[in-house]
């Protein structure tokens, strides 16, 4: 072999080795390439992943608020309405109030009001008439009872026992406030109904 040849064969080794080395080389800018691109794209779903997470937490979270500020209105709405409907009631305690009424009251604490003298408080103008209507009823109570008017008592009867050491308060304000602490929860069932429901 002469030396033309010699060098012919030495380029065309080394033409193949780079053309090798260029194939090598593009399969592996062909497959970083390959891996940067999964890379990128698993970077980028994480990234829209996380970033559609914290939107929806910051979608519940507003909704939360919308909601809590909702129920806060409408309980609030809700507390003022049973207010107006109790001050209704109270505004019309007076026109229940008569002396027969009084009387009956004091029926359901005779039992408690004792032997000695007993101060009746009613409504003023009534007084007589309630005597007459006690007398009726319990006459050994009338002889030892004294009566009192008072006004804007807003009715019914409140009984001051001897020396002024016990009150049986048995007035319509009294009984309201009682009958009110056991009634408000299925008042504002009959007026508002399940406002949970829609």
């Amino acid at each position: 072999m002469g030396y033309h040849e010699l060098l012919k064969a030495l380029e065309d080794e080394v033409e193949r080795q780079i053309r090798q080395i260029e194939a090598d080389a593009e399969q592996r800018c062909q497959r970083l390439d390959v891996k940067v691109r999964r890379e990128l794209a698993a970077r980028r779903d994480a990234a829209v992943t996380a970033e559609q997470r914290r939107l929806e937490e910051e979608a519940q979270r507003a909704i939360n608020r919308a909601r809590f500020e909702q129920a806060r209105t409408l309980l609030v709405e809700q507390r003022r309405l049973l207010a107006e409907v109790r001050q209704e009631a109270e505004r019309r305690l007076p026109a229940l109030d008569e002396a027969d009424l009084a009387a009956r009251l004091v029926d359901e604490i005779v039992p408690e009001l004792g032997d000695g003298n007993v101060e009746f408080r009613i409504s003023a103008g009534r007084e007589a008439a309630f005597m007459h209507v006690l007398a009726r009823r319990h006459p050994e109570l009338a002889r030892r009872a004294t009566v009192t008017g008072e006004d804007g008592g807003g009715g019914g009867v409140v009984a001051v026992l001897e020396g002024g050491r016990q009150l049986l308060d048995n007035s319509l304000p009294s009984r309201l406030e009682k009958a009110w602490q056991q009634l408000e929860g299925e008042l504002a069932g009959e007026l508002f109904g399940d406002v949970t429901d829609g």
